[in-house]
């Protein structure tokens, strides 16, 4: 005989997110910290680079994957 069966599945992804709006939100580099050289301006042939100093190395990404989601899913196993 052959068996039939439905599997339902729901996953919370970030679930600490759903807790507090503060909890799993990614970090990620801000453009200061990833491009730390401005080139200024050439003196006699020679390049001049000033320095960007920031006090933010990382800020929030506010993107999807900082916020809780879930998702469902349906199976039908047959054998």
């Amino acid at each position: 005989g052959s068996e039939h069966k439905i599997r339902l599945n729901f996953d919370f992804l970030n679930f600490g997110n759903l807790i507090s709006s503060s909890w799993g939100v990614r970090q990620v580099a801000s453009a200061a910290a990833t491009n730390p050289l401005t080139l200024t301006r050439f003196e006699d042939g020679t390049p001049v680079f000033n320095f960007n100093l920031t006090q933010e190395t990382f800020t929030p990404d506010l993107s999807e994957f900082s916020r809780w989601r879930f998702q469902l899913g349906l199976q039908y196993l047959f054998n």
